[in-house]
């Protein structure tokens, strides 16, 4: 009875009105059962409310229920200033030894002692051009600014949230954007309702774009506050809640300019995709590759770039090759390239939407694809002599591995020395370690940015006939009409941040 009376009421009072609206009858049925709570609270007579358990933590709890007590969080806060520290005087000696890992993991001490390895610092602090960060709430039940501040956490306490009241390893313009956003959200309290995450993009060029996470669906007023906020920031700020995104400040996109060369490149970039954090030796990346294959033999053959992102690397490289084919498995990434060319006024690139297991496809013709013939590519046209490869931490698969030992020149860059290590080690039945190179993109961390530069042997036969690697391959291709809208964004920073939180997620720095 305690259970079905409040229904029982809401349908007696549509029985006496048929003209009520669903959403009369909603309210109908929330005022009865309020009414009648208290009985119905005495459906456990034996175990007192207090003790029961659920599978949320506190403070999911107190989120989900906004009748509990407030609970009190500031005990488990602390100072993570110690997480975002830079070392600067042992900057050196944690860079050597990443360098001595990489060397290891490669055989290079061993197999190949007279292999350059060239290494690249990156600037001792003010580095990243990106962050994340979440939003702890002292108080659950009591959410103002006052009372709320960035964290990250530590690996090592994972549950435990870590403030962070300056990031001393983000660039001038993150930190300043830090400071300069939270007074904003007194002035502007629908900012930070529901928040629960800010991530902060900056550029060279001193653009920037923030995106503000929700938990709650935005209202009406946010986007008027937002651009306010925006004009205040001079920044682009994206507010994101479930299945809705929100822009002010104009596009979502920023300007980044990178200098190679003494020239200038242009790149978009776009909430939400890739890029490199650490723009200074992302710079020196691109010198590198450029480098590496700044002779004849490009000039008079086709490179092939798998995994091209948003163009970093291929809007440079272009200028060494006749033409440059580049495939890309996000289609959001493939029109951010195709703006940067168009950007930068470079017209010898062909870009296809693929994924480097349906490029291996494709080239043995085991299945025609329709976006080759809609991007007007015909693979028998391309004279390709060099492969540039730069895939997620997962490295290559098999029948990739064997596609590129095909080829004379490969440029495989890597943001893992464990799998470059694993296919490099394959790719010696075919090719020679010519050139290795240490990046530092991430200082004061194990993570190290690394480049190999391997050269077909004269006398290198195929280890295995592609078409028997492809059969043998676990088929993980992709349907052909499917929309891979956000992939490469889903991977960009799996090196660095990683998801849990006090609400929903939790943003670790590595």
């Amino acid at each position: 009875f305690h259970i079905h009376f409040p229904f029982l009421v809401t349908v007696f009072a549509a029985s006496i009105d048929r003209q009520l609206s669903l959403t009369n009858l909603r309210y109908t049925f929330t005022f009865v059962k309020n009414i009648w709570k208290p009985k119905i609270n005495r459906r456990i007579p034996f175990q007192s409310m207090s003790s029961i358990t659920t599978s949320e933590t506190p403070q999911e709890s107190s989120v989900l229920d906004n009748t509990s007590k407030p609970t009190n969080n500031i005990a488990t806060r602390k100072d993570g200033a110690y997480l975002v520290a830079c070392h600067e005087d042992k900057y050196s000696e944690l860079l050597n030894d990443k360098v001595a890992n990489l060397k290891s993991l490669l055989n290079l001490n061993k197999d190949d002692e007279d292999v350059i390895t060239d290494v690249y610092e990156s600037p001792r602090k003010n580095f990243r051009m990106r962050a994340n960060f979440n939003i702890w709430h002292d108080h659950p039940n009591r959410r103002f600014p006052s009372g709320a501040f960035y964290v990250m956490y530590d690996e090592a306490e994972k549950k435990v949230p870590c403030e962070i009241k300056v990031f001393p390893r983000g660039s001038l313009l993150l930190n300043q954007l830090m400071t300069s956003l939270w007074p904003l959200f007194e002035t502007y309290p629908v900012l930070f309702n529901s928040l629960f995450e800010a991530r902060f993009v900056t550029t060279l060029s001193q653009q920037a774009v923030i995106t503000l996470c929700y938990k709650k669906p935005l209202s009406s007023d946010w986007q008027a506050a937002a651009e306010l906020a925006a004009t205040e920031l001079n920044a682009k700020i994206v507010g994101r809640s479930r299945k809705l995104k929100l822009v002010a400040g104009g596009s979502e996109t920023v300007l980044e300019t990178l200098t190679v060369r003494d020239k200038q490149f242009k790149y978009l970039q776009m909430e939400g995709a890739f890029s490199q954090p650490n723009a200074i030796v992302c710079q020196k990346m691109i010198e590198w590759a450029l480098d590496r294959t700044d002779d004849e033999l490009s000039k008079n053959s086709d490179l092939l770039e798998l995994y091209c992102g948003g163009g970093t690397f291929t809007a440079a490289l272009a200028q060494n090759f006749r033409t440059v084919l580049a495939t890309e498995i996000s289609k959001a990434s493939v029109a951010l390239a195709q703006a940067n060319f168009k950007e930068n006024d470079i017209k010898n690139v062909k870009v296809v939407r693929l994924s480097s297991e349906e490029f291996t496809d494709a080239y043995v013709n085991k299945r025609p694809f329709k976006r080759l013939q809609e991007a007007d590519v015909k693979l028998e046209d391309f004279d390709i002599r060099t492969v540039l490869v730069d895939p997620p931490r997962s490295g290559l698969d098999d029948a990739t591995c064997e596609l590129l030992s095909r080829f004379e020149r490969i440029v495989y860059i890597s943001c893992c020395p464990e799998t470059l290590a694993r296919d490099v080690a394959k790719l010696r039945a075919t090719h020679t370690v010519q050139r290795a190179a240490a990046f530092d993109q991430f200082p004061y961390t194990h993570h190290l940015e690394s480049g190999v530069y391997l050269v077909r042997n004269a006398t290198a036969a195929l280890s295995m006939p592609l078409d028997a690697v492809l059969s043998h391959r676990k088929d993980n291709s992709i349907v052909e009409d499917t929309e891979m809208i956000g992939i490469e964004a889903v991977e960009e920073d799996d090196e660095e941040e990683d998801g849990d939180e006090n609400v929903s997620k939790k943003v670790k720095l590595h």
